[in-house]
């Protein structure tokens, strides 16, 4: 499926910032932006009965250059109707280990950490490996904000308070 990269609404992700575009329709100038991922628009077409679909698109997002952070790059997004988690889970693993192969196939050179086996871990599982925290206990805002307070290193936080998920 192809997606329009075009859309009149970017969605409303608070920490993904879209281009805006500004053209003429019947004279007007009017705002739209370059989609920040084809999600939206491959949800509705879910909505409308396909059971299976994908797509390789560019998405753009107006975010500082960095090693981590390109404006534009090549999202591949896919989704499958009434399928658990586990089934996507299964789809990424054979992906990824189908483009390893590939890679290897044709002599690229991979990095040695990338021909590790995957390693399957909750975000709970996460957070206690990586903060000493489990991140279950801290389910309420008063919780978390608390929690990071205790434990300053180098996570300045803002006077106001913020919503769970930014913390």
């Amino acid at each position: 499926m192809l997606t329009p990269p075009m859309v009149s609404n970017p969605g409303m992700e608070t920490h993904i910032h879209p281009f805006g575009v500004y053209r003429a329709i019947n004279g007007e100038k009017t705002k739209s932006y370059l989609h920040t991922s084809p999600e939206f628009h491959m949800k509705n077409l879910l909505a409308e009965g396909f059971d299976k679909i994908f797509t390789l698109s560019y998405c753009f997002r107006d975010e500082p250059q960095s090693e981590n952070h390109r404006s534009q790059f090549v999202m591949l997004e896919w989704y499958r109707n009434s399928s658990p988690y586990e089934e996507i889970m299964k789809d990424c693993e054979e992906l990824l280990e189908y483009s390893l192969a590939e890679l290897e196939k044709n002599n690229i050179k991979i990095k040695e950490n990338l021909k590790s086996p995957l390693v399957k871990k909750s975000i709970q599982e996460i957070f206690i490996e990586v903060l000493d925290m489990d991140i279950l206990e801290h389910l309420e805002v008063d919780s978390i904000r608390s929690w990071i307070q205790s434990h300053p290193e180098g996570i300045p936080l803002p006077e106001e308070k913020l919503s769970w998920d930014d913390y």
